[in-house]
């Protein structure tokens, strides 16, 4: 295991090259036999996968390891259908795949993938600054969908539970999961968002004000930091 400590080390680092670390963790999982028998090497798969996305830039780029990122999670669930890691970026990437997925059959089908890991997660371990983020922007994501896209989800997939609307408990989770992990930009651009739907523009500017003096290490948190710009400027008008 020493390996892998040296390895999770250096993924936690953001400005990390994701690509090299993929590649380095190919290389011990050699080590340990096929990689589609080891669920400790398939979840670093996945979130390796999944935090280089990160720094591309081009939709298909995106969308294609974050599909790779989803399958590494899939193989790993399938071995271990409860292991926290496993559950929590597969999580993570159907999350992400289900905003870029075009078709609506394949949409609510990571969808459930997402919702069903997520619950998991949120079982296991409900403080997790990631769970409680995931289960904030959710909310959000719930908040904003027309009533198209929700008779969409309803004829594509009627098995389908989401959860309760709650926008304050939503807000609760997303201050907790900032105050956990006060250098992830999402999490500040998704509060202020929400707290914008709760009619809240002065703390929504409040949050949009930390969010922007947070260092921009990634191609992906530049594109947040534009979009919390716009924002502030739109409040601005208002």
């Amino acid at each position: 295991m020493a390996n892998f400590e040296a390895w999770d080390h250096k993924v936690e680092e953001r400005n990390s090259d994701f690509v090299k670390l993929q590649d380095e963790l190919c290389t011990i999982a050699k080590d340990f036999g096929p990689i589609d028998t080891n669920v400790e090497i398939l979840w670093r798969l996945c979130k390796v996968s999944f935090l280089s996305t990160l720094n591309l830039v081009k939709l298909n780029e995106i969308k294609a390891k974050t599909r790779e990122s989803y399958e590494y999670g899939e193989k790993a669930v399938k071995l271990a259908e409860n292991n926290f890691d496993a559950n929590l970026w597969l999580a993570n990437a159907a999350g992400k795949l289900s905003l870029l997925e075009s078709d609506m059959k394949e949409k609510c089908y990571v969808l459930g993938t997402f919702l069903n890991n997520l619950t998991k997660c949120s079982n296991k371990n409900p403080n997790h600054p990631l769970v409680m983020f995931m289960e904030g922007r959710l909310q959000l994501a719930m908040l904003v969908l027309t009533e198209e896209e929700k008779n969409l989800i309803k004829e594509n997939a009627s098995q389908l539970s989401l959860p309760p609307l709650n926008t304050d408990l939503a807000e609760t989770k997303i201050r907790k999961s900032i105050e956990l992990n006060p250098s992830y930009i999402d999490g500040y651009i998704t509060l202020a968002y929400l707290l914008v739907k709760m009619n809240k523009m002065v703390e929504a500017l409040e949050v949009i004000e930390k969010g922007l003096t947070l260092p921009r290490i990634t191609k992906s948190d530049e594109l947040v930091a534009r979009d919390m710009e716009k924002l502030k400027a739109s409040l601005g008008k208002k």
